[in-house]
């Protein structure tokens, strides 16, 4: 058997994972190429385009430290990520040149693809989410147009809030053991936003139900008496709105009108 030929179906493979597939559903594909079915390891080769995806993305471990730990623990980071291999060859969409959108392409996939029931992968989504907005803040923070006087509650600076199954801070405590016990991490909805203020400094603010409708509301449009009504209530609600909105502004988080 010709060694460059098979060199040359070894290429073709990593580079579009698709044929992997066809090759092992139609070996006779492989004869036609000039390659014995036999003479590769099909499987090894799926992994390996894997391997070279993860490779390429190996710019987003710096933002991305704790979810590329836990990826590893749980053993699953090369099937991942020769998923997203057959998946972007699929789509014909070419990887993203800039590293922020390149991280929202494989952010998007994994949450898709990771399995909420397994315990490990359920805390690699909401640390994929946790690091993803960290990342928007911070070094890939891009500044909003400067605003007016308010005429409406607004954030003061940015804000990102998130839904989470666990407090993804609690996961960082035990992602670089040797052995991570991921069924000890409690679960239970926690609703975190992160927030930039004008200053450039980064906080996370914990917020509960009616908080997380309230910050994830204010787009410096709608007036108290609009978010209350779209909460169905009454005279009652507009003084909780009220309250609440204050609140945020006495941190720094909400800018009210004057």
């Amino acid at each position: 058997m010709n060694a460059a030929r098979v060199h040359a179906v070894l290429v073709a493979g990593v580079d579009d994972p698709r044929r992997i597939a066809q090759w092992r559903d139609e070996p006779a594909a492989l004869e036609r190429l000039g390659v014995a079915p036999d003479a590769l390891d099909l499987d090894t080769l799926h992994k390996f385009a894997g391997l070279a995806v993860k490779v390429r993305h190996n710019n987003l471990r710096a933002e991305f430290a704790l979810s590329f730990r836990l990826m590893s623990a749980a053993a699953i980071e090369i099937d991942l990520f020769a998923a997203y291999a057959m998946q972007r060859a699929a789509s014909g969409v070419p990887y993203a040149a800039s590293v922020p959108q390149r991280a929202a392409d494989l952010v998007d996939f994994a949450l898709t693809w990771l399995d909420a029931a397994q315990p490990a992968q359920a805390l690699l989504r909401d640390m994929l989410r946790h690091e993803h907005a960290l990342a928007r803040l911070g070094p890939w923070h891009v500044p909003a147009p400067a605003a007016g006087a308010a005429r409406a509650p607004r954030i003061a600076g940015t804000a990102i809030v998130e839904e989470f199954d666990c407090d993804p801070r609690d996961v960082a405590a035990i992602a670089y053991r040797p052995a991570p016990d991921f069924a000890a991490v409690e679960r239970g909805a926690r609703r975190l936003c992160f927030w930039r203020n004008d200053g450039g400094e980064i906080a996370i603010v914990e917020l509960d139900a009616f908080g997380q409708y309230l910050v994830a509301s204010l787009d410096g449009e709608r007036s108290i008496a609009q978010l209350a009504r779209r909460l169905g209530g009454g005279r009652a609600t507009i003084g909780a709105v009220r309250r609440a909105l204050a609140a945020f502004a006495s941190i720094g988080l909400v800018e009210l009108p004057a």
